[in-house]
């Protein structure tokens, strides 16, 4: 008869094991915690096995000594294991279903069974919305309050534009400068955009580029 040990040094092995075999091997697991005690074992022991591990305590409907229990069961994990990290950047897979942002600063209340995106968080250096209509740029914005002269680079925002693949008529692509590099941060459609006038986007094409779209959607 196993152990609770034996059990314990079983599931670690196949946790890594299973990480091993994949093709494209996993630089991190990522664990939900809601307080209860199957999500406190199961990242305990996936914190034991030495991979990172990326914990993840939301705010959802529950009573409130539960999201207590989760938020002290992370504390613990992250006082004992190195490899822990709760320090990440959440966003709903469904749009604007809560707006994204960094887990510690998440107060939003949402399902337990949504989903979410979750990566590292990044440090932009600045934020520009490129407005596209039929796959052409017809102005930018930038849209973050940091005081530098940093710019993306737009050969990359056209290979952005290029490779989208059933794009609609009118949308805004938002990016980022890191450490010298342009990345996509999202794409947002054009049926319900925001307009930032701090640029050369002009209120008329912002006007043109909704029309254009909402005249595609309604066929």
């Amino acid at each position: 008869m196993m152990t609770a040990a034996d059990r314990i040094q079983f599931i670690k092995n196949w946790i890594k094991n299973y990480c091993n075999s994949m093709e494209n091997k996993p630089d991190s697991l990522v664990v939900g915690v809601s307080g209860g005690i199957d999500s406190a074992v199961v990242s305990t022991i996936s914190a034991m096995t030495g991979i990172k591990v990326k914990a993840l305590s939301m705010p959802i409907r529950q009573l409130k000594f539960q999201d207590d229990l989760s938020r002290a069961h992370l504390k613990w994990l992250k006082n004992k294991f190195s490899n822990v990290d709760d320090n990440l950047f959440v966003k709903p897979v469904k749009t604007k279903i809560f707006t994204g942002g960094i887990k510690k600063k998440l107060t939003e209340i949402v399902c337990p069974d949504e989903d979410v995106w979750v990566s590292d968080p990044l440090d932009i250096e600045a934020e520009f919305r490129y407005y596209v209509m039929d796959r052409k740029i017809l102005g930018s914005s930038r849209y973050d309050d940091k005081d530098n002269d940093c710019f993306p680079n737009e050969d990359v925002v056209r290979q952005i534009i290029e490779k989208y693949k059933n794009q609609p008529a009118g949308y805004a692509i938002d990016v980022g400068v890191v450490g010298g590099e342009t990345i996509l941060i999202e794409v947002n459609d054009g049926w319900a955009l925001g307009y930032y006038p701090w640029g050369d986007f002009t209120r008329q094409q912002y006007v043109d580029l909704i029309t254009a779209r909402w005249k595609q959607i309604d066929g």
